[in-house]
């Protein structure tokens, strides 16, 4: 609960999730459609990303899932026994740095 509230104090922070590994919500800073909505989602989105991750390498663990849109960006971490589901909204200004930089190293 300390965690879910200093992350929600940080700048930008549209809401947090506290999911059960089935993606059942637990805690929410969110209204419950929304929770329920990304909470239904994200546990797809893990579910598929673990596979992934086990299919290409077995020895590793998954740790973290962003997904970013062109207004927001939903960063989950996943344990065994509950998920943590961040959605922030995303600053321009570190759309265009993220661009310069990811050419830069190419």
């Amino acid at each position: 609960e300390e965690t879910l509230k200093s992350i929600s104090s940080h700048k930008g922070i549209v809401g947090t999730i506290l999911t059960d590994s089935l993606g059942i919500p637990i805690k929410s800073s969110m209204d419950h459609a929304t929770t329920t909505q990304y909470a239904r989602y994200v546990a797809l989105i893990v579910m598929k990303s673990k596979n992934l991750a086990a299919d290409i390498e077995p020895t590793d663990t998954m740790m973290l899932v962003r997904v970013r849109t062109k207004l927001h960006e939903l960063i989950v971490v996943p344990s065994e026994d509950y998920y943590i589901i961040i959605v922030q909204k995303v600053v321009v200004g570190d759309e265009h740095q993220h661009h310069q930089h990811h050419h830069q190293r190419q």
